[in-house]
């Protein structure tokens, strides 16, 4: 289950980050040649510019997620959630979700 987690939500981050880096790519650059005439507006233009841009910048992401091994040590941190917390002298989270059902049982 941690595994899932973790790799879903680093795949989520670069996606995020991926349409985002090419967006502002796409607008930085259909800006900066519009504004010298270079480029004349289509409607499907800024669409492919964009899309191979955050093609490109999502491969950059696996790759970098590759080197620095980033699923692996979110993974790694999802496992030894519970352990760390039980260290702490924290009650496990679940018990969080009791307490709250306590509390309002009580305001009836």
């Amino acid at each position: 289950m941690y595994d899932l987690v973790g790799a879903i939500g680093v795949e989520a981050v670069k996606g995020g980050l991926a349409v985002a880096a090419g967006v502002l790519i796409a607008k930085g650059t259909f800006g900066l040649l519009t504004f010298f005439g270079v480029v004349t507006a289509t409607a499907t233009a800024p669409i492919i510019v964009i899309a191979v841009l955050v093609l490109a910048a999502g491969i950059g992401l696996n790759r970098l997620d590759n080197t620095y091994q980033i699923k692996d040590a979110v993974i790694a941190g999802l496992k030894t959630l519970p352990d760390t917390l039980n260290e702490l002298g924290k009650r496990p989270l679940y018990h969080f979700h009791r307490g709250i059902q306590y509390w309002v049982d009580q305001q009836r």
